[in-house]
C-alpha cells in the first residue's frame, strides 16, 4: 500500500522501531526508498528511520546512504550538517560537502513553488517540500574549504541586508576574517567574536525558520563545532591570504559607508563591530599600525556622526584600547 499511500511506509517503520526490530526497519526503509518517486518529500523521514536502525545496528555505508538520501530531497542546513557528521575523516567530508554545493545549486536553480513547502494542513511536514536560501550553499562551499567559489559568491552581494538568507556575504565576509584571523573560534577577539557570532545565530535562524527556539539553538551549537573541525583542518595558499584580506577590507568599509551615510541609525553598532574586526584581524597578523589606520580612518569619514562615534568608543573598549583624543574632543 506503501506505493498509493506513502506514509503508510512510516507508520510501518514507527511500529517496528517501537518493538525494537531495527533489522527490519533497515529493511523496510531500503525497500521504501527503492520504490518511491526520486522527489517525494517523504522520502527523507524514511531516511531518518535508516538511520537510527543503521546506528543502532552500526551499519556505516547504510548510515551515510541514508543521510544522502534525506539531504538530497530536504537539502536543509541541518541535514547538511548530518552529513558532515556522518563522515569519518575530513577526506570523506570534503567529498562530502562538494557533492552538496553542486546540488544545493541545482536546487536552488529549480526551488519548488511556495505552496509545496506548506504544511499547516498536514499532521507534519513529511510530505512538505523545503524551501532553502543560499546560505545553504556558502556553508557547503565552506565547509567544503572552496574558498574561492565561497568568494565568488558572495563578491557581488549588497554590503546592506546580511540579515537576509539569500545575502551571503553576511557569512562569508565574517568567516575569511575569522580564517585569517589565525586565531580557533574560542580564542577570538571580542569583536570578531561578535561578528561571527552573528553569522552563525542568523544562520541558525534560517536553519529552522518554523521551528522552537530550542532548536535554533541546538543548530547553533552544531555550527559552532562544525566550523571549529573546518578551521583546525583548513589550508589556505598565502596568494589567497592576500585576495582575502583585501577583500574583507573593502567590504568592511563600504558596509560601513553604507549603514552610517545613509543615517541607518540602528545599525550603528554592526558597522562599528565590523571596522574593530577587520582591525582585529590586521592585528592578529602582526599589522598594528595598519589597523590603528583603519579604526582612524573610520572616525575620520564621520566626524559629526556622535552616535557613531560612541559605537566606535565602544569596539575600542573592548579591545582594551582608550580613544584617541585631540585636545579634549574624541577624534
Amino acid at each position: 500500500e506503501g506505493k498509493k499511500r506513502p506514509r503508510a511506509y512510516l507508520d510501518w517503520l514507527t511500529a517496528l522501531e517501537s518493538e525494537g526490530k531495527h533489522g527490519e526497519v533497515l529493511a523496510g526503509a531500503q525497500e521504501a526508498l527503492k520504490l518511491l518517486p526520486a522527489k517525494l518529500p517523504i522520502r527523507a523521514a524514511v531516511a531518518d528511520h535508516l538511520c537510527a536502525a543503521a546506528a543502532k545496528l552500526k551499519e556505516t555505508q547504510a548510515l551515510r546512504a541514508g543521510r544522502w538520501e534525506a539531504f538530497l530531497v530536504k537539502p536543509a542546513l541541518a541535514r547538511l550538517i548530518d552529513l558532515w557528521d556522518v563522515a569519518s575523516d575530513d577526506k570523506e567530508r570534503v567529498e562530502l560537502m562538494q557533492q552538496a554545493a553542486q546540488h544545493a545549486k541545482s536546487y536552488l536553480a529549480h526551488p519548488p513553488r511556495r505552496q509545496e513547502t506548506w504544511a499547516e494542513w498536514r499532521e507534519d511536514d513529511s510530505e512538505a517540500m523545503v524551501w532553502i536560501d543560499k546560505s545553504v550553499l556558502a556553508h557547503a562551499y565552506l565547509l567544503a574549504g572552496d574558498w574561492d567559489t565561497a568568494h565568488q559568491l558572495a563578491a557581488h552581494e549588497k554590503t546592506l541586508g546580511w540579515s537576509s538568507g539569500d545575502n551571503t556575504q553576511g557569512l562569508i565576509m565574517p568567516f575569511f576574517l575569522v580564517l585569517l584571523s589565525g586565531k580557533s573560534p574560542n580564542a577570538l577577539p571580542p569583536n570578531l567574536a561578535l561578528v561571527w557570532g552573528q553569522a552563525l545565530q542568523t544562520s541558525a535562524g534560517f536553519g529552522y525558520r518554523n521551528e522552537s527556539d530550542k532548536e535554533e539553538k541546538n543548530i547553533l551549537k552544531r555550527l559552532e563545532r562544525v566550523y571549529a573541525e573546518r578551521l583546525d583542518k583548513a589550508v589556505v595558499t598565502s596568494d589567497q591570504r592576500k585576495e582575502m584580506l583585501s577583500w574583507c577590507l573593502r567590504v568592511g568599509k563600504q558596509r560601513t559607508d553604507d549603514i552610517v551615510g545613509n543615517l541607518h541609525r540602528g545599525s550603528y553598532d554592526k558597522a562599528a563591530t565590523l571596522t574593530a574586526a577587520c582591525a582585529e584581524t590586521l592585528q592578529s597578523q602582526g599589522k598594528t599600525a595598519e589597523a590603528d589606520a583603519l579604526l582612524d580612518d573610520a572616525r575620520n569619514r564621520f566626524p559629526r556622526h556622535r552616535a557613531f562615534q560612541s559605537e566606535l568608543d565602544a569596539a575600542d573598549h573592548r579591545m582594551g584600547r582608550s580613544p584617541k583624543r585631540k585636545g579634549n574632543k574624541k577624534i
